[in-house]
Formats: structure tokens, C-alpha cells, sequence
């Protein structure tokens, strides 16, 4: 197969985006894969395999407007020049009819959920929401297949009218041996570390967003500390992140030792810092499938999540739970982990429980994303053009 791949995303969901493709074209290294994306896009792993050819386009005057015109114009181009027996692409990046079928990664709540609820959640402007979402229906009405990670978000896109017979439910995975090799950690980051390996370390991975809800974790560890409470706190943020929380205590606690800023992670370097730490904390408002929460089942790590929907859903009885606003509840609750080494093992042997359901590994995952495409190309599902409400 010949497979046009549009990436303009970025954060952690690029990540493992860039992670799936390269272990894609590893795993089936007869398909082509011509990847387009914006100049400066971090597709260097995946450049190193013969099968998959990044093609950077150059932004002119802004990334959206570039992002804007390829979906409308550009793409049909791409299609022809690659010979492509496919496209696959994002949740926003084809606006026009192909004539060969379209598979969207659909991984965004806050294009799906209602207005208002997804509105509340934003971390920007009223209007570019609403554009995301409108330029979200245009691609829907052109895809004839959306891969999704979790069940909800497949309820999601039914009650939004888009049929489920044509969502596949296709889970990520969490790296094991065979997909990365554990790379070391920083000296930076050994350094904020240092000192503090008999001190009971609690981690969240998460880049800085509002609705991640790295506020209430402050002021929890803010009481802990209060109480006398020794415990640390190490975060996926660099102090200039730690700064936008705008609470004068927060970099008090940075420079007592007590929240641990360790900027951007590698994802190769993901497994050593869970393996630094003693339990994982998951505030976040608003998620589909957090990595966060399968690492820290895969890697023996007890967590602490916010009491709603989507955390119980995908962690069950492998987790503590805590009113996702009530900073007094989580330093309360993880007091309480910290002190109970019963507890951490009880959530620990249900988290490797819970992990048999999702895949063992990342060639898994393609195999199954794969197995999507040539159903796809079979059914030759081109010029497709639904109605949403």
C-alpha cells in the first residue's frame, strides 16, 4: 500500500503519533508511507527507514492558514504525486473529497462533547474552538473509517451522528523493551531529582494545560507540607510552566525541594522516570486515553486519579479516586497511599490486571491499525460525503 499520511499535530499526542508510524513502517516495511507535515516537525526516527518520506511544507504566514489551504487544495496534489491507496490523517486535515478513502486518528474530546462542556475545558479562544470543531465536521464528512482509543469516545461520535459501524476502537499502548531501548535522564534532570530517592516521589506526566489541572496538585502538596508530610511531587513542566499557575507558592515549593519541575521528557526516557518514582497522580479534567494512566499500571506504579468518567472507565479498580477540585481530598488521599504500602500493592497487582486488555505492545497496536487499512482499501471507501448534525 501506498499510504498518504497528514501529521501537523504537536504535544504528547504528536509523540506517539510519530512512535506508531515508525513502528508501522518497521512492521511492514512492503507499504510506503509519505508523510506530510509542517518545515521543523520532529519526524527524524521515522526519516531513518527506507519506506517513509517526510515532505515539509513551508508555512506562509501563519501554521493554521497552511494547515488550511493544503486540506482544501494541496492534498489532491499529494494524493496523485504518492499514487496513494490511502489517506490517513488527523482530525482535521481533509476538507474535500478524495478519490481514495480517508482514515482519521481521532483522539480530541473537545471535538466531540457539547459545546459548552468542551468550551469550559478550552484553553484558548472561543473562536478558534468553534473552527476546530467546524473544520473537525468537514473532515468527517470525507472519512470513511475513524480510529478511536477508547469506547467513550466512539459513544461520543455516534451521539455526535457519526455511525458506529465505521469506528474501530483501537487502544494505544505503553512501551516495552522490544519498542524502546530506556534511555537515561538528563544531568538537568538528575540534578532536580538528586537528593530526594528516600523521599516518597509522586509523578504526573503531563504538559501544561489548564485542563490537567496541575492546580489543585499544588496546593495539595501546599498542605502536605503544612503537616509535616514529607512527600515530593516531580512534574513533566519546566519552572517556567510551574510560573503560569500564578500561585506565589508554587515556586516556593520548587525551591524547597518539594515540586520537582523537570521540563519535557523523551518518551525513551519515560520508563526511568517511573521507574525513580514511588506513585503517580492523574488530576486531569478532561481526557479521552491518557498515557499517563497506562504507564503507570504497565510500569508497577500505584496512582491517585480525578473521580470521573473517563478515569474509571479505562482504570477500574486499579486506582484511588478524588474529587478532581478538592485539594484537601488529594493530600488526605495521598497521605494515605504514601502510608500504606498494602494499598500501593493492592493497586498495583489490579493495574497489571487491567493492562491485559489493552495491547502488549506498539507493533500490536499497528497490526491492528493495519489490519483497519486494508479493510479500508478493499471496501474502497473514496468519495465519501456524510451529513452531521
Amino acid at each position: 500500500m501506498n499510504i498518504l499520511v497528514i501529521s501537523f499535530g504537536k504535544g504528547g499526542g504528536a509523540r506517539n503519533f510519530r512512535f506508531l508510524l515508525q513502528t508501522m513502517g518497521t512492521t511492514f516495511p512492503e507499504d510506503n508511507y509519505h508523510v506530510v507535515t509542517l518545515e521543523k516537525s520532529d519526524f527524524d526516527e521515522c526519516t531513518s527507514l527506507p519506506n517513509v518520506h517526510v515532505h515539509e511544507l513551508p508555512v506562509r504566514f501563519h501554521r493554521e492558514l497552511t494547515r488550511m489551504r493544503f486540506g482544501f487544495s494541496g492534498i489532491k496534489k499529494f494524493v496523485s504525486k504518492t499514487n496513494a491507496d490511502l489517506v490517513w490523517c488527523g482530525y482535521n486535515n481533509v476538507y474535500v473529497k478524495l478519490s481514495v478513502p480517508v482514515v482519521m486518528n481521532m483522539s480530541s474530546v473537545f471535538m466531540t462533547k457539547p459545546w459548552r462542556e468542551a468550551r469550559f475545558h478550552w484553553e484558548g479562544t472561543p473562536v478558534r474552538l468553534a473552527a476546530m470543531r467546524f473544520f473537525f465536521r468537514q473532515t468527517l464528512r470525507c472519512t470513511s473509517k475513524i480510529i478511536v482509543q477508547t469506547g467513550m469516545v466512539r459513544d461520543d461520535l455516534e451521539a455526535f451522528g457519526f455511525s458506529g459501524d465505521r469506528v474501530a476502537v483501537v487502544p494505544k499502548s505503553v512501551e516495552d523493551m522490544n519498542d524502546v531501548t530506556p534511555l537515561p535522564l538528563t544531568e538537568e534532570q538528575e540534578r532536580v531529582l538528586g537528593g530526594y530517592n528516600n523521599v516518597f516521589t509522586f509523578l504526573y506526566v503531563a504538559t501544561y494545560y489548564r485542563h490537567k489541572n496541575h492546580r489543585v496538585l499544588v496546593s495539595a502538596l501546599e498542605l502536605l507540607a503544612k503537616r509535616k508530610i514529607d512527600a515530593r511531587l516531580a512534574l513533566t513542566l519546566s519552572r517556567d510552566d510551574l510560573e503560569k499557575i500564578g500561585e506565589k507558592a508554587t515556586l516556593e515549593l520548587v525551591d524547597r525541594g518539594i515540586i520537582l519541575p523537570l521540563g519535557w521528557v523523551d518518551k525513551g526516557q519515560l520508563r526511568t522516570l517511573y521507574d525513580r518514582c514511588d506513585g503517580c497522580l492523574m488530576p486531569s479534567l478532561f481526557e479521552s486515553l491518557s498515557s499517563a494512566h497506562l504507564e503507570a499500571m504497565a510500569w508497577k506504579k500505584p496512582q491517585v486519579c480525578a473521580d470521573l468518567p473517563y478515569a474509571r472507565d479505562l482504570c477500574g479498580n486499579a486506582a484511588v479516586y478524588v474529587a478532581p477540585h478538592d485539594a484537601d481530598a488529594w493530600a488526605t488521599q495521598m497521605a494515605a497511599l504514601k502510608n500504606d504500602l498494602n494499598l500501593q500493592q493492592t493497586l498495583i497487582q489490579a493495574g497489571q490486571e487491567r493492562m491485559k486488555l489493552f495491547p502488549t505492545s506498539w507493533t500490536e497496536v499497528a497490526k491492528r491499525y493495519h489490519e483497519v487499512f486494508e479493510e479500508v482499501v478493499k471496501g474502497q471507501g473514496g468519495n465519501v460525503c456524510h451529513t452531521f448534525r
